[in-house]
């Protein structure tokens, strides 16, 4: 296998990757130290510990004996053969680990975050088409490639295997894959890149104007082919293999 230097392109410019063997302890230094702040970034970003955090309350649930908070409540139920419903008491168990149980106040300053969490989306995707290059954009064939596959081709895939999946779920009586399931995979995926991905070209200076160019192409693209993907996924979702 050959050992020659690899080169890349970052924006047009086309630079050339040294063995280690070439560098000087200067450079040397330097890479340790760009390695160093690159992964510094990646693990100290707020995003990625509030995921960890998340799946670890999430994961703790599963531990039997965790649910040590009773939260007494009601629900009504329909009298059997009748339309009366009836109060009746219920008591449920959480792990203590639910800030939003042990803490009420916690809940109202989280609901009110995940209140704004959309319409603050909404304004960096504005800020981060604002940065685009329209005209560049719909010229780069490249781009349309990728916003293409991102917004049409890989939801197509996802549709496809779910209905794959769930065809089998059905034939076998082995499982039942829901509507809001099928939902909520093939639109998450139909959507645009998220805006984090400029965010990262930019502080890494990665093709940071080909990530907001893409940004910009998809979201418009989606303005088109997401109501298209929401009609077929209510009509495949009428399909009697999902639940």
């Amino acid at each position: 296998m050959s050992k020659k230097p690899m080169a890349a392109t970052v924006d047009g410019k086309v630079s050339t990757k040294k063995l280690k063997s070439e560098m000087t302890e200067v450079e040397i230094a330097e890479s340790r130290k760009i390695k160093k702040n690159a992964l510094k970034n990646i693990f100290l970003n707020p995003i990625l510990i509030c995921t960890f955090i998340g799946l670890f309350i999430w994961v703790t649930q599963l531990i039997p004996g965790i649910d040590l908070l009773t939260v007494k409540g009601v629900e009504y139920k329909q009298i059997a053969g009748t339309s009366v419903f009836e109060k009746v008491d219920k008591i449920d168990k959480y792990s203590f680990l639910r800030i939003d149980i042990l803490f009420p106040p916690a809940k109202t300053i989280l609901s009110t975050l995940a209140g704004i969490c959309t319409p603050l989306a909404w304004l960096a995707i504005g800020m981060t088409m604002a940065k685009g290059n329209l005209k560049e954009a719909l010229k780069d064939g490249k781009l349309w490639y990728a916003a293409s596959v991102k917004v049409i081709v890989a939801p197509l895939i996802i549709l496809l295997m779910i209905v794959g999946v769930a065809g089998i779920g059905s034939a076998t009586d082995w499982f039942t894959f829901s509507k809001v399931s099928l939902a909520v995979m093939v639109i998450m995926t139909a959507a645009p890149p998220a805006n984090v991905v400029v965010a990262y070209a930019i502080s890494y200076e990665k093709g940071a104007n080909a990530a907001s160019n893409l940004t910009t192409l998809s979201t418009l693209l989606s303005i088109i082919t997401l109501p298209i993907w929401v009609i077929m996924v209510t009509a495949v979702g009428a399909l009697p293999m999902f639940g």
